[in-house]
C-alpha cells in the first residue's frame, strides 16, 4: 500500500537529455533515494511523482518540452542532488509512464 503525502514542497528541475534519458534534479539530496518516479499522463495534466519510503510524492508537472511519447521508451530516470558537503548525489529509478 502506497500513502499519498499531501502538503509537499519538493523542488526539482526536470529535463531530458539526447543522450542518456531523464534527469530530476532535486534541491533535497534525500529524493535521490526514491523507489520508483511515476509519469501521469491524463487529461487533466501530466504529473511526475515519486514513492519514497512507501509514500507518493507529488514532484510537480512535467515540462511542456517533454513528451510522454519520449518517454514511454526509457525504463529508467536519473535522479541527482548536491550533498551538504558539495558532492553529487546520483542514483537511478525505474521510470513508469500512466
Amino acid at each position: 500500500m502506497v500513502v499519498y503525502i499531501e502538503n509537499q514542497d519538493i523542488s526539482a528541475d526536470i529535463h531530458l537529455h539526447d543522450t542518456d534519458g531523464l534527469h530530476v534534479n532535486f534541491a533535497d539530496p534525500a529524493y535521490v533515494r526514491s523507489d520508483m518516479i511515476i509519469v501521469h499522463s491524463s487529461n487533466a495534466g501530466r504529473k511526475l511523482g515519486a514513492v519514497l519510503h512507501e509514500g507518493y510524492y507529488e514532484i510537480g508537472a512535467l515540462p511542456q518540452s517533454v513528451s510522454i511519447e519520449s518517454l514511454e521508451s526509457l525504463d529508467t530516470v536519473r535522479l541527482q542532488s548536491i550533498l551538504p558537503c558539495g558532492k553529487e548525489f546520483k542514483l537511478t529509478a525505474p521510470l513508469i509512464v500512466k
